[in-house]
């Protein structure tokens, strides 16, 4: 669909304790781009996942253009 759209950049984001998705998203080409620090912070209460707190936001990069042929 992005591509469709002609779009350059696929972006998507993760809670740092979402182990899975990290080794998924890495294992499908993405690669990290940036973090968001402390984007879980409006929880009321922690959050915990894989025995970690929730706080930030992993943001991973797929670039469309290099994978053209």
């Amino acid at each position: 669909e992005a591509r469709r759209r002609r779009k350059k950049t696929l972006l998507v984001g993760t809670a740092n304790s979402s182990i899975g998705n990290i080794a998924f998203y890495q294992k499908c080409g993405l690669r990290m781009d940036h973090v968001r620090r402390d984007y879980f912070r409006y929880y009321r209460r922690p959050v915990y996942e894989n025995g970690m707190q929730i706080r930030d936001m992993l943001v991973f990069r797929y670039d469309l253009q290099e994978r053209e042929e």
